[in-house]
């Protein structure tokens, strides 16, 4: 079989292929025979003209909810070195927290020794 050659299209006939492909009627591949295109070449015209065509990214935010952003950026921030308190103040405190845990549990004179329970 004989490999065609290769062809450049003008942006003008491109865009005239997708619109006759979107408006005729008649199926992708059929459009693309009328045309005397290939068919992958036609699909991937049409490809690139919905991602061309598709809106570029979100709408700009309104003032209300900029500042409902800012406001839940600073309560992350200060919840996030919350959390980072916390976990160095169990580091320090690791065989307390298992008494305390021990405690709570109704265990009256626990045996632990940095954080590891001591046999009797």
């Amino acid at each position: 079989m004989e490999r065609r050659k290769r062809r450049q299209f003008t942006e003008e006939f491109k865009a005239e292929a997708v619109r006759l492909a979107r408006e005729s009627g008649k199926s992708l591949p059929q459009v693309a025979k009328d045309l005397d295109l290939t068919e992958s070449a036609l699909r991937q015209w049409v490809q690139h003209a919905e991602r061309s065509e598709a809106p570029a990214g979100p709408e700009p935010l309104s003032q209300s909810e900029r500042e409902e952003l800012l406001q839940l950026r600073r309560e992350n921030r200060q919840l996030l070195m919350e959390r980072d308190f916390l976990k160095k103040a169990a580091v320090h405190s690791i065989g307390q927290r298992n008494a305390c845990c021990s405690l709570a549990a109704g265990v009256v004179k626990p045996r632990v020794f940095r954080g590891r329970w001591l046999s009797r």
